[in-house]
């Protein structure tokens, strides 16, 4: 059975957070940082492997700083999209792939 969490260590603290509770996460340097409702946690690891962690069918990379958790996208624009009202930046690259997932996921 497949946990609905995501189970990590940082420092001297043990996180456990549901999938559904990340809106996004962002890179920066050789951190992730997971923001999830009011906070934000850190991990020291690649984005690439982070993703390996995560459930593909509910977590799109839309920028080469950015993953978002599709049920928490509030809106669409051109080469942005709203998590709460948190602006995330989309890449003209990942762009065509972010919109067939998003569609997906709205069905």
């Amino acid at each position: 059975m497949k946990n609905n969490f995501l189970s990590f260590q940082y420092g001297t603290t043990f996180y456990k957070i549901p999938f559904d509770d990340i809106h996004f996460i962002q890179v920066k340097d050789d951190y992730c940082t997971i923001v999830a409702g009011t906070y934000h946690c850190w991990m020291k690891i690649t984005l690439q492997e982070l993703m390996e962690l995560l459930p593909q069918q509910q977590f799109e990379q839309v920028h080469r700083f950015y993953t978002v958790n599709l049920r928490r996208v509030t809106g669409v624009g051109k080469n942005f999209l709203l998590v709460q009202d948190q602006r995330i930046p989309v890449s003209r690259n990942l762009s065509p792939a972010f919109n067939e997932q998003f569609i997906k996921s709205c069905s």
